[in-house]
């Protein structure tokens, strides 16, 4: 690593975890920290690559839906929202490459993001390897992410709209069940409170009346689910993070200031 190049914090966690809320009160601790959202990129390129496969702006139907139905058609199935995203947006590298400029310049980086499937976590580790890198995972409890969304969209501004489902769609690319007792839980709580919770977030996709072919996806999305986090034989579920990280931070148990300085605390010890 190059002493002269800039710090990196990367915030990684479900959609609704509090990352976007955390790193707006770390900027204020911390206002030499350039800001990067992967929603902001995510946005943009969704217009781009929806406008590159025949929308445009005068359509009644949102890029994404458009891009959606794109790659429902190219495969011949309904796909879940990681699912189109890991088919089309392969180019994250390019934004990577901006975040990397910057930290030659000598200037310090955050990022928001979701990580939600292995080649991403691959992808990130090959970009930033020769950086100092902070790798900060903000967890929140799946009851509590449920009330925040129906917060969010109760709020009526477009941008904030969330599906519970998207809570789940990369939990198994973040969390595993515990498999050694020196791994750091995470979390712990009854199955039934995970099942529960992903019960309601795919109720609410069947009653929306999505189609018959995407509902059997999910019931199928729900058995792989139970199994992976063995809710059929385990009473209690001890959660940990599938991928190292150097703090882990639970946005539920403190306010987002508190949380941005625990993080701010965490980093002046390790320089």
């Amino acid at each position: 690593m190059i002493s002269t190049y800039g710090h990196l914090i990367l915030l990684n966690g479900t959609s609704s975890s509090g990352k976007s809320t955390i790193l707006n009160e770390f900027k204020k601790l911390h206002p030499d920290y350039v800001a990067f959202k992967v929603d902001d990129w995510f946005t943009t390129t969704t217009v781009q690559m929806a406008t590159e496969r025949g929308w445009h702006s005068d359509m009644q139907v949102h890029p994404w839906q458009y891009l959606r139905d794109y790659v429902n058609k190219e495969t011949a199935r309904s796909n879940f929202d990681i699912e189109v995203r890991e088919h089309l947006f392969t180019g994250i590298r390019s934004y990577y490459y901006i975040m990397q400029d910057v930290l030659r310049q000598g200037k310090n980086v955050i990022l928001d993001t979701v990580l939600e499937y292995d080649r991403e976590y691959i992808n990130f580790d090959a970009c930033f390897q020769e950086f100092n890198c902070t790798k900060v995972l903000v967890y929140c409890p799946v009851d509590v992410v449920l009330e925040r969304i129906k917060i969010r969209n109760s709020s009526g501004i477009p941008d904030e709209q969330r599906c519970a489902f998207q809570l789940f769609e990369p939990f198994s690319a973040i969390y595993k069940l515990q498999e050694d007792e020196d791994e750091p839980i995470v979390d712990m709580f009854s199955r039934d409170s995970l099942r529960q919770t992903l019960h309601i977030a795919i109720q609410q996709l069947v009653a929306a009346g999505i189609s018959e072919s995407y509902v059997q996806r999910l019931r199928e999305f729900e058995r792989a689910f139970i199994a992976t986090f063995k809710l059929d034989t385990q009473t209690q579920v001890k959660l940990v993070a599938r991928h190292p990280y150097d703090l882990i931070i639970n946005s539920s148990h403190a306010s987002p200031a508190v949380l941005a300085l625990q993080i701010k605390k965490f980093i002046h010890q390790e320089s």
